[in-house]
């Protein structure tokens, strides 16, 4: 039976992929179920990137602490 503390990771390691894609890509999913576009919507672009970044860190960090490597 796997632990389920590596879901912390896995999620982590999706969300910054997705980060990492979308920042390459220049348009981001937003929750409102549209597509932003850097060129068209700076701001709001980065603060949708911007928050899947945190997400990902946030998972993996809490993975990290939970596993008692902090």
């Amino acid at each position: 039976m796997s632990d389920p503390r590596y879901v912390l990771l896995a999620g982590g390691i999706v969300f910054l992929l997705l980060a990492i894609l979308y920042t390459c890509i220049g348009k981001a999913w937003s929750r409102s179920y549209t597509w932003i576009y850097r060129t068209k919507e700076p701001v709001r672009y980065w603060l949708e990137v911007g928050a899947y970044y945190l997400v990902g860190l946030g998972l993996i960090i809490g993975f990290l602490y939970a596993i008692h490597v902090f």
